[in-house]
């Protein structure tokens, strides 16, 4: 069985942190693409994992395939492959693990020792937002997802490359923006305060002066009287006039009681219909003229 440490052929990987800062712990997934891995029948591959990790949320995918066959071994994490990698062949590696007690009052450290071949190792660090490099043992730049790792060759291949990297996190505003808030609001609230107190004493003013004036009108005059106004809302009803329209109404309510009689069984058909015919032919009558 042949073993071999994973980054050892890595020149490139992302790894993406998210800082929960309620249960003070990083979720971390890195991703490393394995290229000419320089061995046959290779069955197993070793990781390195930071300290504090919770090895309960470990989870390990190849190629996109979810893999259970994995352990760890004091930091160490040791990953059992279903089929060997050939030599030549390219290995897709993920693996996510929460680190525990990592965020304390704003603050964040990520620690990890990366082991590699290759002459110089990228990596990209993707950070939440609102989060910023307080400090790092390496080189890097920032971009707009974090910051790109460059790390020089590496001396003792046994021992590893330790970087260590502290974070902070920023506030949403500037201090400028916050401070320009603050002192416009106690303005705001005199201005407001200021123009309610000038339109009460305009609108109580105008009130008074109303009321004297017309206490002055009523000693000199007297009170006013109401004039009495037609009630414009009357409308005449066009059956008061017309004796034929109010017949034709009455005809109506007599055929209408006539069915609710039979309905409700007090009329026998026969009846019922022949007062109904009766009372349909006078409303005909009384319509034609």
């Amino acid at each position: 069985m042949q073993t071999t440490n994973a980054q050892e052929r890595v020149s490139y990987g992302n790894i993406n942190l998210d800082f929960d800062e309620k249960n003070e712990t990083i979720s971390v997934i890195e991703g490393y693409t394995l290229e000419n891995v320089g061995e046959t029948n290779l069955t197993q591959l070793a990781f390195h994992l930071p300290s504090q990790v919770d090895y309960s949320t470990c989870s390990v995918n190849i190629n996109d395939t979810p893999s259970q066959s994995y352990s760890h071994f004091g930091r160490m994490l040791i990953i059992n492959l279903s089929k060997p990698i050939l030599a030549q062949e390219k290995v897709n590696l993920l693996i996510t693990y929460t680190i525990k007690n990592s965020v304390i009052d704003n603050n964040a450290i990520f620690e990890k020792t990366l082991t590699y071949n290759t002459s110089m190792l990228i990596i990209n660090l993707t950070l939440p937002k609102n989060w910023k490099v307080k400090y790092s043992t390496e080189t890097f730049t920032e971009n707009e997802d974090g910051i790109l790792l460059s790390m020089p060759p590496l001396i003792n291949k046994k021992k590893g490359y330790e970087i260590y990297i502290s974070f902070e996190k920023t506030e949403n505003k500037s201090s400028q923006e916050v401070g320009f808030e603050y002192y416009l609001i106690p303005y705001i609230i005199l201005i407001f305060a200021v123009s309610f107190l000038i339109a009460s004493f305009f609108f109580f003013r105008t009130k008074i002066k109303t009321k004297n004036k017309e206490k002055k009108r009523i000693s000199e005059k007297g009170p006013k009287k109401k004039s009495k106004k037609p009630n414009k809302n009357r409308t005449e009803n066009p059956t008061e006039n017309n004796p034929n329209k109010l017949k034709l109404r009455k005809i109506k309510e007599t055929i209408h009681n006539l069915d609710v009689s039979y309905q409700k069984g007090k009329l026998d058909k026969e009846t019922y219909t022949k007062l109904r015919e009766e009372y349909k032919e006078k409303a005909l009558e009384l319509m034609s003229k």
